[in-house]
């Protein structure tokens, strides 16, 4: 059950919960209805199969497991907002010092992001989760007044991984390998200094979210 993710059918007649796999949950569209019959797994694509059985979380935690809340598995392409620069779009991936690429509180909810920036050179950086969401190709590209290449490359680069297993996006992220962890200390700092994240009024109302539960 390590690593897999909850989904529910939202089919109001079934609403059953499957777990998927790693792979499988970074392909589910969140802007769009997700139903059994688009799980990959064939014991548990129909609704008239009943919902898997699944350890309780005492158990989990007896073995040293804790329960993460997260909507971003690791691999998932996503967009950042970020201060004085457009959204930016970026690849979830382990931090090669820190091994992990989350951060969460005592009740599972995560607080930061680890994101590798896409474009032309990659930087990296621990982000706020309130400035992390899911990249869409229904992006519209913003003005960049400064840096136009770079965003430019970044978007391409995007737009070629949208499609790709979260394993086959994992093996772009050049800066977050852990032998390359102190040969790209320097890049990895760009941004630090040159992409501070927005400051955006976090108070403001989100669309609601279902959560889906991710084991660590």
């Amino acid at each position: 059950f390590v690593h897999r993710t909850w989904v529910q059918c939202e089919n109001e007649s079934c609403l059953k919960w499957r777990l998927l796999s790693p792979a499988a949950a970074a392909a589910v569209n969140p802007s769009e209805p997700w139903y059994c019959f688009m799980n990959t797994d064939p014991s548990y694509s129909s609704c008239s199969v009943s919902e898997e059985d699944f350890p309780e979380e005492s158990q989990f935690l007896e073995n040293g497991y804790k329960f993460v809340y997260s909507q971003l598995p690791l691999g998932s392409l996503v967009l950042v907002k970020l201060r004085n620069w457009p959204s930016w779009p970026g690849i979830l991936c382990p931090d090669p010092f820190k091994g992990k690429y989350v951060t969460y509180d005592q009740d599972g909810n995560v607080e930061k992001y680890y994101v590798e920036f896409l474009g032309d050179p990659h930087s990296t950086a621990w982000m706020s989760a309130a400035f992390v969401g899911h990249f869409s190709l229904t992006l519209e590209a913003a003005d960049c007044t400064k840096k136009k290449r770079w965003y430019r490359s970044a978007l391409e680069e995007a737009y070629q991984l949208y499609r790709c297993s979260a394993e086959q996006r994992l093996e772009v992220c050049c800066l977050s390998k852990p032998n390359r962890a102190k040969t790209d200390t320097k890049a990895a700092v760009v941004t630090k200094k040159g992409m501070q994240v927005s400051k955006i009024n976090t108070e403001k109302k989100r669309p609601r979210v279902r959560k889906r539960k991710s084991c660590l």
